[in-house]
């Protein structure tokens, strides 16, 4: 089974010059977006943060998994018991 992996939070950098853009980067420096303003930037940054919790909150991920495993330990019961059958 593969793990959850959620989205991750961004963060901005700040340009070098004046004329530079605003790069949304995550944990690991990979650049998500650009934006000219520090207001976009941020307004962005606070968007994507927000949604990520929405979409993927943490506390569920557990919940999931256990789910998931139970399902497929019906799975595997149901199969046994038609293998039983036709047999």
């Amino acid at each position: 089974m593969s793990s959850f992996k959620p989205y991750k939070e961004l963060s901005i950098l700040k340009p070098e010059t004046d004329q530079g853009m605003f790069k949304l980067v995550n944990s690991s420096g990979s650049v998500y977006a650009e934006a000219a303003s520090e207001e976009d930037a941020y307004r962005l940054a606070d968007c994507w943060n927000a949604c990520r919790k929405l979409f993927s909150p943490a506390s569920h991920i557990e919940a999931t998994d256990e789910y998931v495993l139970r399902l497929e330990g019906l799975r595997k019961d149901l199969a046994a018991q038609l293998r039983e059958i036709s047999a």
